[in-house]
C-alpha cells in the first residue's frame, strides 16, 4: 500500500507525475514528437491538444496534421475542454485558467498564480459570519498562506460547464473554483464542498440534476443543488479515481488507480465495483456518438464497456494521458510521446484497428 505522503505526492502532479517527462521539442510527425501532451478535446470539427510548457496544438483534419498556436503561458497545461465549437478553457499548473472564444485559435488568461491566493482570502472573508460555514474561514486563511509561501498555486485538473454561464473547476488539495459569468470572474468554492482531508480532485461530471466529484483515495462527492454544496459519498474503495463518465441511462462510472471501476445507479447512494480484469490505471474515458463508453489506461490500452465488462479494443503502444474520439470514429491519443491516431472497426470495435503515426 502506498503511504499517505507518497500518495499525496503522486496525486499532486496528477496525470503528469505518473509518467516520465520528455524533452521540450515538437515536430509534426509522430516519431519526432517529444512534447508531453496531457489533454485533447473537440471544438466542433477541430481538435485541440495541450501539454507541458503551455503548448497548444490545433488540428483541422481529425488529428492527421497539427499546428502550434500561442497559449500565452509557460505553465504545464493539464486539461482542455470546450462548451461548444468556439468557447473553451485550458487548465494548468500555477492555478492557470485560459479562455478561448474562437475555437482555440487565440487564448487569454483569466486566472493565474497569486490571484488564487487572493480569491481564497476573499472566500474566507465572505463566509466568516456565516452560521454554517464560518468555521471554515480559518482553514481558507491557512490555505491562502500556504499558496503565498509556495509563490504559486496548485494544478487544476478538470472543468464542468452547466446551467447558464456556470462553471466549476477542480484541482489539487481540494481546490474548487466557481464562475457564474462564463469564466470571466471566479470564486474559491472549497468551503461549500465536504472534503475534510483536502483530497485532490481529478474529475467532475454532471448526470441529470446531480454533479459529481472524484478524487484521490476513493473520494467521491455529489451536489443536488446546482453545485452550491457538495456532500461526500460513502464508498468502500481506497483507490484514487481519475475519470468520471455517465452513460445514456444516467448511470455514473468512476475509474482510476490499478483498474478500479465502480458504478452507481442511484445517484451515489451505493456503489458496485466491477471486475474489469485490469491492473493498469484507468486514466481517461470518452463516450461516442452512439453512447458507447471507452476507457484508456496509462499504458495505452483502450477498452469498451460492454454490460459490466471492459472489452479490449486496441493497444495504442505508447504511454497515454488522454484521448478523444474524432468525427470519423477514430481514437486520437495524446501522451508523453506526442500524438497517435488509431482507426477501429466501427461495428466490431475489437481488433481490426489501424494506426496513423502523426
Amino acid at each position: 500500500m502506498v503511504g499517505e505522503e507518497m500518495n499525496k505526492l503522486l496525486c499532486a502532479v496528477g496525470l503528469l507525475g505518473l509518467l516520465s517527462l520528455s524533452q521540450n521539442v515538437f515536430a509534426v510527425r509522430f516519431e519526432d514528437v517529444s512534447t508531453y501532451l496531457t489533454s485533447v478535446s473537440k471544438a466542433g470539427n477541430r481538435l485541440v491538444a495541450v501539454g507541458e510548457h503551455g503548448k497548444v496544438l490545433l488540428s483541422e483534419d481529425n488529428g492527421k496534421h497539427w499546428q502550434s498556436v500561442e497559449g500565452g503561458v509557460t505553465n504545464t497545461l493539464t486539461a482542455v475542454r470546450f462548451f461548444d465549437d468556439r468557447e473553451g478553457f485550458a487548465l494548468g499548473h500555477g492555478g492557470t485558467i485560459l479562455k478561448t472564444s474562437d475555437g482555440g485559435q487565440t487564448w487569454r488568461t483569466v486566472l493565474q498564480g497569486a490571484q488564487v491566493a487572493e480569491l481564497t482570502r476573499e472566500a474566507a472573508a465572505r463566509i466568516s459570519s456565516d452560521s454554517q460555514l464560518g468555521h471554515k474561514a480559518s482553514e481558507l486563511e491557512l490555505y491562502a498562506q500556504r499558496l503565498d509561501k509556495s509563490e504559486a498555486s496548485d494544478p487544476l485538473f478538470d472543468i464542468l460547464f452547466f446551467g447558464t454561464n456556470k462553471i466549476l473547476v477542480v484541482g489539487a488539495y481540494g481546490m474548487v473554483l466557481r464562475s457564474d459569468d462564463g469564466g470571466d470572474t471566479w470564486q474559491v468554492w472549497m468551503a461549500h464542498v465536504e472534503n475534510p482531508q483536502e483530497s485532490h480532485l481529478y474529475a467532475i461530471a454532471q448526470a441529470g440534476d446531480a454533479i459529481y466529484l472524484a478524487g484521490e483515495q476513493g473520494y467521491l462527492a455529489r451536489s443536488l443543488d446546482q453545485g452550491r454544496t457538495f456532500l461526500k459519498l460513502k464508498t468502500d474503495v481506497g483507490s484514487s479515481f481519475f475519470t468520471l463518465q455517465v452513460d445514456n441511462q444516467g448511470k455514473i462510472l468512476a475509474a482510476g488507480l490499478q483498474g478500479i471501476l465502480v458504478l452507481t445507479v442511484n445517484q451515489g447512494g451505493s456503489w458496485t465495483r466491477l471486475d474489469t480484469g485490469q491492473i493498469g490505471t484507468l486514466i481517461d474515458s470518452e463516450k461516442d456518438d452512439r453512447g458507447r463508453i471507452y476507457f484508456a489506461d496509462l499504458n495505452g490500452r483502450l477498452t469498451r464497456l460492454v454490460g459490466n465488462t471492459l472489452t479490449p479494443v486496441q493497444n495504442a503502444d505508447l504511454p497515454l494521458s488522454a484521448f478523444v474520439i474524432d468525427s470519423e470514429g477514430a481514437f486520437v491519443i495524446v501522451g508523453a510521446s506526442g500524438i497517435k491516431r488509431i482507426t477501429v472497426d466501427k461495428e466490431i470495435s475489437t481488433g481490426g484497428a489501424g494506426h496513423e503515426a502523426l
